[in-house]
C-alpha cells in the first residue's frame, strides 16, 4: 500500500530571463524620415533595401555597394546627386565604361536617402527562405497491409 507520507514543493515560477539569453522580441521599426530601409541576409550576403514612403519602387543592392556610394558623399564637395550615385553603382569595364544602367529612378532614390541621412544599423531580417530548413515526408501508401506479429511469435 501506497502513502503519502510527506509533500514537497518547489516553486513553479522560474525567472528565464536570468538563465536564457538572446534579443529582445519587439516590433519591426524600418521607418527612418522619409525612407524605409532594411538590411536583408541572402546566401549571397548581407544587402540593404531603401524605398520612399508609399512608393512601390525599392533599391536592392550589396551592403558593400551602398557603402561605397556613401563614402562618394561624404568625399563630395557638393550634395550627392542621382548622377553621381548611377555612375557609382552601375557595374563598369576594367576601362572603367559602364556596362548597364541602373533601372529608372533607383539612383534617385538612392540619393534622396543619402541626403536625407545614412542609417547606421538598420532592422536586419532573414527571409523564411533561407532561414528555415523544409521539412519533408514521404508518401504512406494507406492501402498497404499492416505488418501483425503475434506476441511472442518469431
Amino acid at each position: 500500500m501506497l502513502t503519502q507520507i510527506g509533500r514537497f514543493e518547489m516553486p513553479s515560477f522560474v525567472p528565464t530571463s536570468f538563465v536564457i539569453e538572446g534579443r529582445r522580441l519587439e516590433r519591426l521599426r524600418p521607418v527612418f524620415g522619409e525612407y524605409v530601409v532594411l538590411d536583408v541576409m541572402t546566401p549571397g550576403g548581407l544587402k540593404r533595401s531603401v524605398a520612399a514612403q508609399g512608393a512601390y519602387t525599392a533599391v536592392t543592392v550589396p551592403i558593400a555597394l551602398m557603402d561605397a556610394v556613401r563614402a562618394v558623399q561624404v568625399a563630395a564637395k557638393v550634395p550627392i546627386t542621382p548622377a553621381m550615385v548611377a555612375s557609382n553603382m552601375a557595374p563598369s569595364t576594367p576601362l572603367g565604361l559602364p556596362t548597364e544602367q541602373l533601372a529608372p529612378g533607383h539612383a534617385a532614390i538612392v540619393a534622396g536617402y543619402l541626403r536625407g541621412g545614412f542609417v547606421d544599423s538598420p532592422p536586419v531580417v532573414y527571409p523564411p527562405t533561407e532561414s528555415s530548413i523544409p521539412i519533408s515526408f514521404a508518401k504512406h501508401d494507406y492501402d498497404a497491409p499492416v505488418p501483425l506479429k503475434v506476441l511472442g511469435a518469431r
